[in-house]
């Protein structure tokens, strides 16, 4: 039996499946200039391919370009020159600055672009000057903490600046944009919004979570547009009395997560109101009310409210005044009502009243008297009712959907739902204490009434069709074969584990080729031929049989199944799949036989599947493995992503001539053989990481080589490589062969792959880095040497990982042919005693030499790196600073000096600096000079140094800026309000392990986050 931590791994994994089923796509086909990207008529997509900067980009006529987690850290100027792109998505990359020319060429036709989840700081003005038809902008997860006023941009309706530090609104900051529609800026630091900051065009407002102690009424007061406003997650404690919105009728507002306490006199009309103001959905969840006075709505015209998790205790009558004949929906859940709320009886029109996690006993005969007509959805559990409420909902003619879960029902009786309940489509009654249900209880209704966790006698397994299968009931294991021959099961079938029939069903399946075998078989652990009818079946588009204990799958098993598009048979127990197990399935994308015990691939088991995309065989036993299972499985717009990770395999054996036919076979266990022209498998990405395997025979990939881009060879065995072992792959962008036991690589090992962008053979036992194998790959742009040994006449790439090593200096000579490419390189945790001058290296972006033994470095160590960005000289055993090695590093954003020992500062010349990480050094006080300079600073880390007291003297320099301060695990043992009083943007402050023994709570009013 499975353990527990087993059991939530299989679902876990079970839901990777079922979002892979979800999410699948057919492969289009490869750009012409990067085989990675992908090309469909004007739209190209580059996701997770490797660019530091945009490539060139050689087709002039893109309408979409995509580059997601590629790495671009800058837009020059030009780089869409001549492209006319008219939606530009860069989401997740690295853009930290966007040069003013960077859309030329595209500028009159660009109308989308989306530059969110990346490092941007300021708004790129001058480009977005230029985009004169911009209509959508997307700068959502950047880490921008000022917006200045936006330029005219007629065109403009969207924008999304949600989740980064901006702190206000200044005046003008949107006013421009007349036609803007939809503004986003949900998850900043805001605390004002200017009175004259929004446009009166505005639709949709979102101002969420964000530090607002009021509301902004003077920028909301033009705004005659609005439908939509959002205000939730801040520090509202009161709201204005009366509180009056631009607009007569609004969509929404909302105003939960806040701190609202008292709601009198809010909402009321005045004499020289017309009438009231018209909210479809109201939000005040969440907050801390405590009571409601009567007429607490009147000026309103409301068709849903929520005002759960609040601390009410109770609801008088006449609280609902005016919303007698409108409110259709009310949430009170979460509170701390005793008794139904008298004030609902007098809404006429609600159709959905929730009560859910409250203190309600039981409910009076008239208390849903009021809304009998109308009520659809009443949801009364985690009370403490004892009794269904049967005489309350004798009154309702149309309740639907009924939840008495979590109460302390102990007996249902006959006439608690049969006289009422005809109209009941679900009913949840779980986790009661109920230990007598009456035999008639649910007569005469079409209920589905989950009894689970109750102290009623077991039920046998259920079986849950999914919503679109044609049928609402759950069916008890005995019925589930009458389902499955009645053909109900049109769309899907999601058989649990213990679902398999095994009493009251018949012995024979109608029409069944085995009409006297099928059943048994079933129950046997085997899939039999017939299993699926044609005229039952036909129409199924999944099939998910996992952890159903099956053992073996008849050869034409699922051929009567030509709508099928995925099957599921994760983490059952087949031993062997047979030849024509899969065959002549036109549509089928997935199959995933994960986590079962496939020792043998008969020939041809794969058959016919041209459609397939996804393969997934990882987990199981499989201790050879032939291509000669597949025939004919993909094409060209459908390439095979194959997943053979985690077996047994231990070899990968060729192709071979057959003297007798003078055909070329693969041979196999069983002597068998396919002929090359036979095997037909598009393979786009193979894995066959984690297996056993030795060796790599130069014929393996003769099957796949042309189609295959994608190589994971890692944590085997691999001892050698020749020029041979990918002579079939010419193709081939990425190789992984990390984790092996390699000791050399021949030179020319990787020239019959001239389009390899990527390499990994970290983690094996290379003792230097055999240059000669990496000979004439121009399109090389990571080569990980992770664990070296040593590094040595190094050829050049845009990210070298040498780190983990035995290098005692940094390898200049075996860089200099990498001078003008190299943008990326990582030399933590080696050796180096001393940094020389790095000039040659002048167009590096990031350089890691963390965990090093670095004493000091020369004072022109940094000489022409003018475009470094990320600098990481943490845990080396520097001592002291000097300012000189940093003068010239005038694009630096990132400075890491943890762990180095620091005992003083330099005064850092560094303008654009804006992380600086000082934490675990030996610093007992540290002066304004070394700040001076850093006028850019937001983030400030100085813990676990020697720090008595906060070093406030120095805010003068950085304070304008700073957002985010550590002073964690020092020995300061006050904290009053003056410390940080010029820190005026500070939103995040780490004060945890200090030896304090005064807080002043005032240093607290302003921060978002506080640890």
């Amino acid at each position: 039996m499975p353990n527990k931590h087993e059991k939530k791994m299989r679902v876990a994994s079970l839901l990777a499946v079922l979002w892979v089923l979800a999410h699948h796509r057919a492969s289009p086909d490869p750009c012409p200039f990067n085989p990675l990207c992908s090309c469909s008529h004007r739209d190209v997509s580059c996701i997770g391919v490797p660019f530091a900067e945009v490539p060139p980009l050689p087709l002039d006529d893109i309408f979409q370009l995509t580059l997601i987690k590629a790495g671009v850290e800058v837009l020059h100027d030009h780089s869409f020159q001549n492209t006319r792109i008219s939606s530009l998505r860069l989401m997740q990359n690295q853009v930290s600055h966007i040069h003013s020319r960077a859309f030329q060429g595209s500028e009159r036709a660009l109308t989308t672009l989306d530059l969110s989840f990346n490092r941007m700081h300021r708004l790129p003005i001058e480009a977005l000057h230029r985009l004169h038809h911009l209509q959508w902008l997307s700068l959502h997860a950047n880490d921008i903490d000022e917006w200045p006023p936006l330029p005219p941009a007629p065109h403009l309706r969207s924008v999304f600046a949600g989740d980064n530090r901006i702190a206000a609104l200044p005046e003008g900051a949107f006013s421009a944009l007349r036609n803007l529609s939809s503004l986003d800026l949900d998850s900043n630091c805001l605390a004002e919004v200017g009175r004259a900051s929004l446009p009166s065009s505005l639709h949709t407002l979102s101002l969420s979570n964000n530090l607002l102690k009021k509301v902004p009424e003077a920028a909301l007061r033009h705004l005659a547009n609005l439908t939509w406003l959002q205000l939730g997650g801040n520090l509202i404690e009161d709201l204005p009395k009366p509180f009056r919105l631009p607009v007569r009728s609004i969509h929404k507002l909302d105003l939960s997560h806040n701190l609202l306490g008292d709601l009198n006199n809010v909402f009321k009309n005045d004499s020289s109101d017309p009438g009231p103001t018209l909210i479809s959905n109201l939000h005040l969840e969440f907050n801390y009310i405590t009571q409601l006075h009567a007429s607490a709505f009147a000026g309103l015209s409301l068709d849903r409210m929520s005002l759960s998790n609040n601390k009410l205790s109770s609801v008088p009558e006449g609280v609902f005044d005016g919303l007698q004949d409108s409110l259709k929906a009310i949430d009170l859940s979460h509170n701390l009502l005793e008794k139904f709320p008298k004030a609902l009886r007098d809404l006429a029109a609600l159709s959905h009243l929730f009560l859910r996690g409250n203190l309600i006993e039981k409910l009076d005969p008239q208390d849903l008297y009021g809304c009998r007509y109308d009520l659809e959805v009443l949801d009364l559990s985690g009370n403490r009712l004892r009794r269904v409420p049967s005489e309350s909902l004798r009154t309702t003619q149309r309740v639907a959907r009924l939840s008495l879960q979590d109460n302390s029902l102990s007996r249902i009786e006959d006439d608690d739902f049969s006289t009422w309940g005809h109209s009941l489509t679900a009913l949840n009654l779980a986790n009661n204490m109920l230990h007598h249900v009456a035999p008639n209880a649910f007569a005469g209704g079409r209920t589905t009434s989950p009894l689970s966790d109750n102290q009623t006698p077991r039920a046998p397994p259920l079986l849950q069709p999914p919503p679109g299968t044609g049928s609402s009931n759950v069916l008890p294991s005995g019925q589930l074969w009458r389902f499955w021959r009645s053909g109900l099961c049109k769309s899907r079938l999601w058989p649990s584990s213990r679902a398999w029939p095994r009493s009251s069903a018949p012995s024979t399946v109608v029409g069944s080729p085995r009409t006297g075998n099928a059943k048994e078989k079933l129950l046997r652990g085997s899939l039999p031929t017939g299993m699926f009818r044609g005229a039952l079946h036909g129409r199924l588009n999944s099939v998910v049989l996992a952890n159903s204990g099956l053992e073996e799958i008849e050869a034409d098993a699922f051929h009567k199944l030509p709508s099928v598009t995925n099957i599921v048979l994760f983490g059952n127990k087949l031993k062997i799949l047979r030849t024509g197990s899969f065959k002549d399935m036109p549509l089928l994308n997935t199959i995933i036989l994960a986590h079962n015990e496939i020792s043998r691939l008969e020939p041809a088991a794969f058959t016919n599947l041209r459609s397939a995309t996804h393969l997934l065989l990882q987990d199981n036993q499989l201790a050879e493995f032939s291509f000669d299972a597949f025939r004919q499985v993909g094409d060209a717009k459908s390439q095979v992503l194959l997943d053979l990770s985690r077996n047994r395999i231990t070899e990968l054996r060729g192709l071979q001539q057959d003297d007798s036919s003078n055909m070329i076979v693969q041979k196999t266990s069983n002597g068998g053989g396919y002929r090359d022209g036979e095997v037909y498998l598009r393979v786009r990405t193979l894995d066959l990481s984690h297996n056993l395997v030795s060796r790599v025979d130069g014929e393996f990939l003769r099957p796949v080589g042309r189609t295959l881009h994608h190589l994971v060879l890692s944590h085997n065995r691999i001892k050698h490589l020749d020029t041979t072992t990918f002579q079939h792959a010419p193709n081939l962008q990425i190789l992984h062969l990390e984790g092996n036991l390699l000791s050399h690589l021949p030179n020319g090992a990787f020239s019959v792959c001239p389009g390899l962008q990527a390499i990994h053979v970290g983690h094996n036992n290379l003792s230097r880095a055999f240059p000669g194998a990496f000979r004439n790959l121009s399109a090389l742009r990571i080569l990980d040497f992770k664990r070296l040994r040593t590094a040595r006449d190094l050829s050049g790439d845009l990210k070298l990982n040498l780190s983990a090593n035995s290098v005692f200096s940094v390898p200049l000579p075996a860089l200099s042919h990498a001078r003008t490419t190299l943008r990326y390189l990582d030399l933590s945790r080696n050796r180096i005693g001393s940094l020389p001058p790095l000039g040659r290296l002048h167009n590096l972006l990031g350089l890691n030499l963390s965990g090093n033994a670095l004493k000091g470095m020369a004072e022109d160590a940094f000489h022409q790196m003018v475009y470094l960005l990320h600098l990481d000289l943490s845990h080396n055993a520097l001592y002291r600073l000097d300012e000189d090695p940093f003068r010239p590093l005038v694009s630096l954003q990132s400075l890491l000096l943890s762990g180095s020992r620091l005992q003083q500062l330099p005064a850092f010349p560094l303008p654009s600096l804006r992380s600086l990480s000082l934490a675990g050094n030996a610093l007992r006080n540290v002066s304004e000079e070394s700040f001076s300079r850093l006028r850019e600073l937001r983030e400030l880390d100085l813990s676990r140094n020697q720090l008595q007291e906060v070093p406030s003297h120095v805010w003068g320099a950085v304070g304008a800026r700073l957002a985010r301060l550590d002073l964690s695990g020092n020995p300061i043992q006050t904290l009053s309000a003056n410390h940080f009083r010029r820190l005026e943007r500070l939103r995040e402050l780490d004060l945890r392990d200090l030896d304090l023994k005064y807080l002043d709570s005032r240093i607290l009013h302003n921060l978002r986050y506080f640890f």
